[in-house]
């Protein structure tokens, strides 16, 4: 996705218009990638973060894996007792507390 976004960036085109293809090719790489639990999770999550950007809202992990939890269990309830999707949203919230511990003890 990084590598799109550069690409972009560098034929000059404007932050909205990135955004938009960037949610293009967002939806086709999940559609290619078989719209597996995590591969959804992972999407939806990254377009929540890129309608952050076009906000001007900040960006919060938890709100977006929280949403994104939801939507999954609106579209597809029983997705969310497979063993990918608890370790999907599980490891993503575990990761996001190790580096909040970790920043503190950093600091």
């Amino acid at each position: 996705m990084t590598g799109i976004v550069l690409l972009l960036t560098k034929i000059n085109l404007s932050k909205s218009k990135i955004n938009a293809i960037s949610t293009i090719f967002l939806s086709i790489f999940a559609i290619l990638a078989g719209l597996t639990p995590s591969v959804i999770r992972a999407c939806i999550m990254a377009e929540l973060s890129i309608m952050s950007g076009m906000l001007y809202r900040k960006n919060n992990i938890l709100n977006n894996l929280a949403l994104s939890f939801l939507i999954t269990g609106i579209c597809n309830p029983y997705s969310l007792i497979s063993t990918s999707v608890m370790l999907s949203y599980g490891g993503v919230l575990r990761l996001n507390m190790f580096f909040k511990e970790h920043k503190t003890i950093t600091r």
